[in-house]
């Protein structure tokens, strides 16, 4: 996993995109580990992004909030899973340090972040979400927990009208230009 980091921080830095410095902060920030027993205590903030099935993720909510501190806050990088679906895998006490915290790709460059609030997600929850994503240098938007949230409905809307378009025969060039 992080030769796959370090080869797209490479990949990265060809294009200008991030900084040789960048580069060697990221790279000293990461810590590879094979079980998440040994990942996740000691940590106020754990973001997953594993793929984006409801039993998959439900399930490492379940683990992390057995191995997670008390007041962390588990959040999600998923781009349609309402966050109360996800909450509902953790303990009662937990679910109001869920929270989705969805970066758009390519995340290193796009300062784009949605912060999704479920319905139990606290107010300091949420405050410390939106800290931790300035710290970052990016800018969030927070958003109710609904289908798609905010960015990936736009994304289909207008996606859906180029494709109107080009079925009424607007563009005057095909796809590839030619």
């Amino acid at each position: 996993a992080l030769a796959i980091v370090a080869e797209s921080l490479s990949k990265a830095q060809a294009r200008g995109q991030v900084t040789a410095e960048g580069v060697a902060a990221a790279t000293q920030r990461l810590r590879a580990a094979s079980k998440l027993a040994e990942a996740v205590p000691g940590h106020d903030l754990i973001i997953e992004a594993v793929v984006e099935d409801v039993a998959t993720k439900q399930a490492l909510f379940k683990e992390l909030d057995a191995l997670a501190d008390p007041k962390a806050i588990l959040a999600s990088n998923t781009t349609t899973i309402p966050i109360e679906t996800l909450a509902a895998a953790v303990s009662p006490a937990r679910r109001a340090n869920v929270i989705g915290i969805h970066f758009q790709l390519p995340a290193h460059v796009n300062e784009l972040v949605e912060i999704v609030v479920g319905e139990e997600t606290s107010r300091q929850t949420l405050e410390r979400a939106k800290g931790y994503v300035a710290s970052l240098g990016k800018t969030a938007i927070v958003v109710k927990s609904q289908p798609g949230f905010i960015t990936s409905r736009l994304m289909i809307s207008a996606l859906n009208h180029a494709m109107h378009l080009y079925e009424s025969g607007v563009p005057s060039a095909s796809a590839d230009g030619s």
